[in-house]
């Protein structure tokens, strides 16, 4: 592995933000999931927009759960979000060290890490918005060097922050366009290790196409897809899931159907593979995400609170 870069200076502001977050890792866990739990049940009550998202989401994604048990089910996965920024300010601002004694790893699941790797075509971990993705992506880079794609937040500070962060152990950022995506793939063609968010919502039609997703049709990214076909890819369906004694990492095998050469067949094993996950652990899954917000041509919008 690369040795970790000199970190750039900050500016004040993102200093700024650095110091409450390291504030907030100072909080016992359970008062952190105290706090959390009393956020989430507000937003509940109040009927904030990522509360009904989440209701939505839930509505459509497990249509035979009872109300009540879609109730309960949103009602611990905004106390899960809410919860993710309490624990992320420690999995961001604590070494590596640290956070390692916090990480159950199976000696089966890292050593099937290192045989895809052994591979030599590459590696890509699927890592969707479920249990700590910030948490695997720092173990990733203990196991390999890692390059990921990263989309730059709408505030600055935070982005500098956040960027600072994500390369702290030597993981390369690059940029979500042409320039990094071509990165990637020749990254890959070298036997490298990347991790990808496989149920973001791709803002263009181009690089994407639409795949059900707990048999809802989902606009699905088509990246994943391209760089199996031309590097021949292994994959792996990655998270770091909450436990009583802190995270467990999983490392899964995806759905057989994402090699498929047929790319409709591809999306549809890729979203699988992300359900796989989600089902290991539903309520640390982010329903608070507008998941389904592109829909088919002649289908009604979706999470439109405004209307009644």
């Amino acid at each position: 592995m690369s040795s970790s870069p000199t970190p750039k200076p900050l500016p004040l502001t993102s200093r700024l933000i650095h110091g409450f977050l390291c504030l907030l890792a100072l909080l016992p866990t359970t008062v952190s999931w105290w706090l959390a739990c009393g956020i989430a049940g507000a937003m509940g009550r109040l009927g904030t927009r990522g509360a009904k998202v989440t209701r939505e989401n839930i509505s459509l994604c497990y249509p035979n759960l009872t109300q009540s048990e879609q109730s309960e089910l949103a009602t611990a996965s905004l106390r899960h979000t809410v919860y993710l920024l309490f624990e992320s300010s420690r999995i961001w601002t604590w070494p590596w060290r640290r956070l390692a004694t916090q990480l159950t790893v199976a000696p089966e699941v890292e050593a099937r890490l290192k045989a895809a790797l052994a591979e030599g075509k590459g590696v890509i971990i699927l890592a969707p918005h479920i249990g700590n993705w910030e948490l695997l992506g720092r173990y990733l880079q203990q196991i390999d060097d890692l390059k990921v794609l990263y989309q730059p937040s709408p505030s600055p500070a935070f982005d500098q922050l956040i960027l600072h962060y994500r390369q702290v152990d030597g993981t390369e950022v690059l940029p979500t366009n042409r320039k990094g995506v071509m990165g990637l793939f020749k990254w890959l063609k070298r036997g490298g290790l990347t991790g990808i968010l496989p149920d973001q919502v791709p803002e263009r039609d181009s690089g994407a196409a639409f795949a059900p997703f707990f048999g809802v049709e989902a606009m699905t990214m088509t990246l994943i897809y391209n760089l199996i076909q031309r590097n021949g890819c292994k994959v792996l369906s990655g998270a770091c899931l909450r436990t009583e004694a802190g995270f467990k990492l999983v490392l899964d095998e995806p759905d057989a159907a994402i090699y498929s050469d047929d790319e409709r067949t591809s999306l549809c094993g890729l979203n699988a593979s992300v359900e796989q996950l989600v089902q290991q652990a539903p309520e640390q899954y982010q329903w608070e995400y507008k998941r389904f917000r592109r829909v088919l041509p002649g289908q009604p919008r979706r999470y439109d609170f405004t209307k009644g």
